[in-house]
C-alpha cells in the first residue's frame, strides 16, 4: 500500500542522527543528517558534498537550515518559535529582539527565509509551499501594524531574479488599497520599492474592466493627495524596462488616471507588465 505522507521514521532518523552519513555546520550548530534524503531533494546539496561527508554553510541562519531540513524529512516545518520543534539556543540580544517583535511579523520573517532557502537550495517544493504561506500570511494580515515592516523585508531580502513575491503583495496590497491608503509607511514604501508599485498599479489597471464599482473606487484613490500620487509618480518616472531595457511611456494625470487608461487599457496593459520584458 502506498504511503500518503512522511515516513515516520524519517523524523526519527533526523531528531536522533542515528546512521548518519552526513554533517551539515552552520553558524556554530552541528546538523547530523543523511545523504540519500538531503542530497537527493537538493541539487545544491549534492554538489557541494564530499566524500569526507561535511558540508559547512557559512553565511546561512541556523534556525533557517533546521527548517529545511525539517521540510526535507518530514514535507513540513514550524513558523514560529511557538510551533512544531522548539528553536536553537540563542543570545541575550537575540531573546530580547524577540520580545519586541510580534508573532506576526515572525512568521513572515520566517517563511521569508525558507523561501529564500529554497531557490538557493533548488528544492522548489519547499519554495513553492514557503511562497503560498507569506501569500496566506499576507492576505490575512494586511491590516496589521507590522505588515509595512514586513513588506519592506520581503522587497529588500528577496533574491533579485524572483518575481513571485512581488506578485502575491501586489495583488493584496492592490485589493485592499483603499485602506492602505491612509498608512504612511506604506506610501513610503511605494517611493523606495518601484516594481512594487508599479505591480499594485498593474493590478489596479487590471480591475478597470470588471465593474463601474471598480472604476469608480480606483477613481476616488487617484484624487487623494496620497497613494494615488504615489502610484502616479512612480508610473510617470518609468521609461524603459530595467531588464532589457525596452521602452516604454506611461503618464498620468491627477484625477485623470482612471478615464485615461479606460479609454487605452488594451494598449496600456502590455506596457505595464515588466516581467514579460
Amino acid at each position: 500500500m502506498k504511503s500518503s505522507g512522511p515516513l515516520p521514521f524519517l523524523q526519527e532518523l533526523l531528531s536522533s542522527g542515528k546512521y548518519s552519513d552526513l554533517t551539515i555546520q552552520c553558524d556554530g550548530h552541528t546538523f547530523k543528517a543523511h545523504k540519500a534524503v538531503v542530497c537527493s531533494q537538493s541539487p545544491f546539496f549534492n554538489a557541494a558534498e564530499s566524500h569526507q561527508g561535511k558540508i559547512n554553510l557559512q553565511d546561512e541562519d541556523a534556525n533557517t537550515v533546521r527548517r529545511f531540513l525539517s521540510y526535507l524529512y518530514t514535507q513540513d516545518y514550524d513558523q514560529g518559535t511557538n510551533t512544531g520543534e522548539e528553536p536553537l539556543a540563542c543570545t541575550q540580544e537575540d531573546a530580547d529582539t524577540m520580545s519586541s517583535t510580534s508573532q506576526v511579523q515572525e512568521r513572515a520573517h520566517n517563511n521569508l527565509l525558507v523561501y529564500i532557502a529554497a531557490d538557493k537550495f533548488g528544492t522548489d517544493s519547499l519554495k513553492q509551499l514557503a511562497r503560498d504561506r507569506l501569500a496566506t500570511w499576507a492576505e490575512n494580515n494586511w491590516s496589521d501594524e507590522c505588515f509595512p515592516d514586513a513588506v519592506r523585508e520581503i522587497v529588500s531580502l528577496a533574491p533579485p531574479h524572483e518575481t513571485e513575491l512581488t506578485e502575491l503583495l501586489s495583488d493584496v496590497m492592490s485589493e485592499n488599497a483603499q485602506s492602505l491608503v491612509e498608512r504612511e509607511s506604506m506610501l513610503d514604501i511605494l517611493e523606495e520599492a518601484g516594481v512594487l508599485a508599479t505591480a499594485v498599479l498593474k493590478k489596479l489597471v487590471g480591475r478597470l474592466g470588471h465593474s463601474e464599482a471598480e472604476r469608480k473606487r480606483l477613481n476616488a484613490l487617484c484624487i487623494q493627495d496620497s497613494f494615488g500620487n504615489a502610484l502616479m509618480k512612480k508610473a510617470n518616472s518609468l521609461v524603459m524596462c530595467r531588464h532589457c531595457d525596452a521602452e516604454f511611456n506611461l503618464r498620468t494625470w491627477l484625477g485623470k488616471l482612471v478615464s485615461m487608461l479606460h479609454g487605452r487599457r488594451n494598449e496600456l496593459i502590455p506596457k505595464l507588465s515588466l516581467s514579460e520584458t
